[in-house]
C-alpha cells in the first residue's frame, strides 16, 4: 500500500497519496473496515485522475482484495 502511495507521490499526485498514506497506517477496529476506507481512497484517485498504466493495474490489485469485502465498491 505504501508502494502505492509512492508512486501516486511521483506522478503529482501528493495529496491522494497522503490520503493513502493515512488510511493505510492508521488503526481500525475492524480489517473490513480498512480494506473499505482503502477501497475509497483508491475510487477517489480513479475517478478524478488519469494515471499511468502502471499505477492504474496497481489501483486494481488493491481492489481486488477490497472486493473481497466490499463486492459493490
Amino acid at each position: 500500500m505504501l508502494n502505492l502511495a509512492d508512486e501516486l507521490e511521483r506522478a503529482g499526485l501528493t495529496e491522494r497519496a497522503e490520503r493513502l498514506r493515512v488510511v493505510a497506517t492508521i488503526a481500525y477496529t475492524t480489517g473490513t473496515e480498512w480494506l473499505g476506507d482503502i477501497g475509497l481512497a483508491v475510487r477517489d484517485v480513479q475517478k478524478k485522475h488519469q494515471v499511468s498504466p502502471a499505477i492504474q493495474d496497481s489501483l486494481e490489485r488493491v481492489m481486488s482484495a477490497v472486493h473481497v469485502a466490499w463486492p459493490q465498491l
